[in-house]
């Protein structure tokens, strides 16, 4: 398993160890203006979940603090953590505030222990709450042996290097977008699957709402959801970015999805090996003529799903600062 070599960076706590010490030595937790039955149960939930599901929580809450910390805040921290909506007015401050929080979880739960904790380190546990037990979907590591058969569903170019950490994403079957793939994945005879590349801090909205062909800037071929079956292309367009200080995996991420396809001729333009077929590569709106080679158009969001995404990892400590597990 990729845990085996995990490393900690910086002096903040991991998110597990964090919650560890939310309880005091009696089993009691601590509480503020929340009933303790509430938080309680909050923390138990994360405990769990954080038990079975390290790596995929570590990844996902530095995708959401990459999202927090963009200029285009405005755009990729969607969906908002409803917490932090007063009135209409999302503050992104008080947001950035919490985030702060999360070295201090463990250290000041566990020095007060005849006190309460701070409302803001209450507002952290919500915050957790909300984002990784609560919002669907998850992302569950792979092992490293299944590795090949994964990135074996596209038909990549060799010696590009591999990603450091595989997550499968795993969706509610009641999300809106596991509803609509089942209903127009049914029945077809093709399944497509490619790569795209973005900024991490666009990843938050990906994993929630799916690609979307609105956000593409790129409509040289036409508009659309662009995808390869170059990963190194894709590699491109996910430069590494900071995330969360304190993660297990880097303080900096590149991310680039691996998506699948539903074949459908009349919206999803690429070249085919079949002349009668030609016309299929080329969009009404292209300005470039024919899709390339190994690029895919998709000119409906709802006929692409991210199916995996690749990690690539930056910046790791030393081995002294190594994990056991």
């Amino acid at each position: 398993m990729a845990e085996d070599n995990i490393k900690i960076i910086s002096k903040e706590k991991p998110l597990e160890e964090s919650l560890n010490k939310a309880v005091r030595g009696d089993g009691e937790v601590v509480s503020s203006s929340m009933e303790p039955s509430d938080i309680d149960v909050k923390i138990t939930e994360l405990k769990q979940i954080l038990a079975w599901n390290k790596l995929g929580c570590d990844i996902k809450w530095s995708i959401f603090v990459s999202a927090c910390q963009s200029y285009r805040v405005s755009s990729c921290l969607h969906p908002f953590p409803p917490m932090f909506i007063k009135n209409q007015h999302k503050d992104i401050s008080a947001v950035l505030e919490c985030i702060n929080q999360m070295p201090l979880l463990s250290s000041v739960l566990h020095s007060q222990r005849n006190s309460h904790p701070s409302p803001k380190l209450c507002d952290l546990i919500y915050l957790l709450h909300w984002l990784l037990v609560e919002q669907s979907p998850s992302l569950e590591e792979v092992p490293r042996d299944q590795y090949d058969s994964v990135l074996n569903l596209v038909s990549c170019e060799p010696n590009v290097a591999k990603p450091d950490f595989i997550f499968q994403v795993q969706y509610s079957p009641q999300s809106s977008i596991e509803s609509n793939w089942s209903k127009l994945s049914l029945g077809r005879k093709k399944i497509l699957h490619a790569f795209h590349g973005s900024r991490l801090e666009n990843f938050h909205s990906i994993l929630n709402f799916g690609l979307q062909q609105h956000f593409n800037k790129n409509s040289l071929f036409g508009q659309g959801i662009y995808l390869s079956s170059q990963l190194g292309i894709c590699l491109i367009y996910s430069p590494y970015s900071a995330g969360w200080g304190g993660s297990c995996v880097g303080s900096e991420l590149s991310i680039v999805s691996l998506c699948s396809i539903v074949d459908d001729p009349d919206q999803v333009k690429c070249q085919e090996d079949t002349e009668e077929n030609r016309r299929r590569a080329l969009a009404q709106d292209s300005l470039g003529g024919e899709v390339p080679h190994k690029y895919y158009v998709v000119e409906n969001s709802a006929l692409v799903k991210v199916k995996y995404v690749l990690v690539y990892t930056r910046h790791k400590v030393t081995a002294s600062h190594q994990v056991h597990r």
